[in-house]
């Protein structure tokens, strides 16, 4: 009986990991959504607007890095979860892969954003398509979160098998 304790106050604490950093994701979402109108009106875009751009689009690739090492860890993960993880996990990849293809684009229009050109016009397009593709993936993170640490309620018939 103590050992099952154990376990689940250890779960516990993973889960509340997984629940704080997948809310770190979610409530970066209004900066991002400032940010995103920003490049989609085309308005006056500065270096220091893509810097805050970026702050934001790296704290949510940190925070989905996080979440996805948590995952990985399958020898901590109680059993229900480990099974089930896969549609999250491949999600948030997405959000990194999204997150890092972003930072980059960002990067490389700060240096050009001065120049009225095609080539700076293409870059704030693409980051603009990349900001769609990133809000999205965002949107559907917190209900597959949800469900899955739906499944991590344990019963007290799990509890005494244990």
């Amino acid at each position: 009986m103590f050992r099952a304790t154990n376990l689940i106050a250890g779960d516990g604490l993973l889960i509340q990991q997984i629940q704080c950093h997948t809310g770190k994701v979610t409530t970066s979402l209004p900066d991002m959504l400032a940010s995103y109108q920003q490049f989609d009106e085309a308005l006056d875009i500065r270096p220091v607007d893509c810097d805050r751009a970026a702050k934001v689009v790296r704290q949510i690739h940190e925070a989905t890095t996080s979440v996805c090492t948590l995952l990985r860890q399958t020898d901590q993960l109680p059993t229900n979860i480990s099974v089930n993880r896969y549609s999250l996990l491949s999600l948030l990849c997405h959000i990194q892969e999204q997150s890092h293809s972003l930072l980059q684009k960002l990067s490389y229009f700060r240096a050009i954003c001065r120049d009225e050109t095609t080539e700076s016009r293409q870059q704030r397009l693409a980051i603009v398509n990349c900001f769609d593709d990133l809000i999205q993936a965002i949107d559907t993170l917190q209900p597959k979160c949800y469900d899955l640490l739906e499944q991590t309620s344990i019963s007290p018939t799990t509890v005494t098998a244990a």
